[in-house]
């Protein structure tokens, strides 16, 4: 049984914890166009939020972290959902960017420190860039109510949209991967700070995970070559 076996953490939780978040990418644009489709996502929502607990919960320390953080994001987003009147606007965005970020950090830590390339490595690489883009859509999300008029909608269906659920996490992925289209533009020096670091983060992300994926790969291959002869 490898050390991560033996910390609690599994290529299982990891694995649903993936399958959870392209869960809610897939729904969350189909379920903002049904009646009850708001119930869903939080449903989904709160599902990627217990499997991200289970997929950084190796050791007692991070899993008590991850679970103290994780009951007042819950109670943020369904108190939101049932009485939206009664919490401030930015307390459930705000919450859960800390919970999010602190699932990032480990599951970055994670994968800087396997010691070889396995699904699990795979799946938590992914899994963590997916979680990058839901942390930056959240901080979209909280500028563009703490600063209103931070983003503007360029197309004419959309320019009274507030830039909140499926919205964020489109002007999110396309920021980070460098391809937005223009329909959504960062309008003050704010949210324009915000678009390059989310830019350069997804940048140095992807440079360093597959800088490391490789450099794994490779010692692998070395010693493998050594053992053979």
């Amino acid at each position: 049984m490898d050390e991560t076996s033996r910390k609690g953490r599994g290529p299982f939780s990891v694995a649903r914890f993936l399958a959870a978040l392209i869960l809610l990418y897939i729904t969350r644009p189909l379920l903002e166009e049904t009646q009850y489709g708001d119930v869903i996502d939080v449903v989904i929502s709160s599902l990627v939020m217990l499997s991200a607990v289970l997929a950084v919960g190796g050791r007692r320390r991070t899993l008590a972290i991850a679970t103290i953080l994780v009951v007042p994001s819950l109670f943020g987003t369904w108190w939101k959902h049932v009485h939206p009147q009664s919490l401030p606007r930015t307390f459930p965005e705000g919450i859960t960017i800390v919970f999010v970020g602190f699932i990032v950090v480990n599951l970055f830590n994670f994968i800087i420190k396997a010691p070889r390339v396995t699904s699990e490595v795979l799946c938590a690489g992914i899994a963590n860039y997916l979680m990058l883009g839901l942390f930056w859509s959240l901080v979209d999300q909280l500028l563009a109510r703490l600063i209103p008029g931070s983003f503007e909608m360029t197309m004419a269906p959309d320019r009274k949209r507030e830039l909140v659920g499926f919205l964020a996490m489109y002007y999110s992925f396309g920021t980070m991967t460098t391809c937005a289209f223009g329909d959504v533009v960062p309008v003050s020096n704010i949210a324009r700070m915000l678009s390059m670091l989310q830019a350069m983060t997804g940048v140095f992300y992807m440079a360093i995970i597959i800088a490391r994926l490789v450099a794994l790969y490779s010692t692998e291959e070395i010693e493998l070559e050594q053992t053979q002869k």
